[in-house]
């Protein structure tokens, strides 16, 4: 369980953004010049990352780890995949680590009003482009 601290460090950083890559194969760059991929399993307020089936690429060639644990402070790069939807998973995460008072808040729900606000957008990105349409001369 993550302390208060914890909690805290996480809501004013971009760690989220590495928690919502639970489950998912990244690469990470380290600060010696190593690049690890592998499938994340856990990321702490600390930007600690414990990955599953690693594979450690360096000068002397590779190395392969069933369990692989990344020093914060050694990251030097995270290899975003480019099918993640940051901004939707960045929303997911901060409401997860908030929890509404009513409790936590189940992923239908949440997906459910990103749903909701990406038809809004949609829809009001269209009106936009109507009405721009109609005041160009002919």
């Amino acid at each position: 369980m993550a302390t208060p601290r914890e909690r805290a460090l996480v809501a004013k950083s971009l760690v989220l953004m590495l928690q919502s890559l639970r489950g998912r194969q990244t690469t990470i760059e380290l600060r010696n010049e190593l690049s690890v991929w592998g499938t994340v399993e856990s990321v702490d307020a600390f930007m600690n990352v414990d990955l599953s089936d690693a594979t450690v690429v360096g000068p002397t060639g590779e190395e392969t780890y069933a369990s692989f644990f990344v020093q914060g402070r050694q990251v030097r790069y995270i290899h975003i995949p480019d099918d993640i939807d940051m901004a939707a998973s960045l929303q997911l995460q901060d409401t997860r680590a908030r929890r509404d008072p009513e409790g936590p808040v189940s992923m239908v729900v949440i997906r459910t009003r990103l749903l909701r606000e990406k038809i809004r957008r949609q829809k009001q990105d269209k009106l936009l482009r109507g009405t721009e349409s109609s005041k160009e001369p002919r």
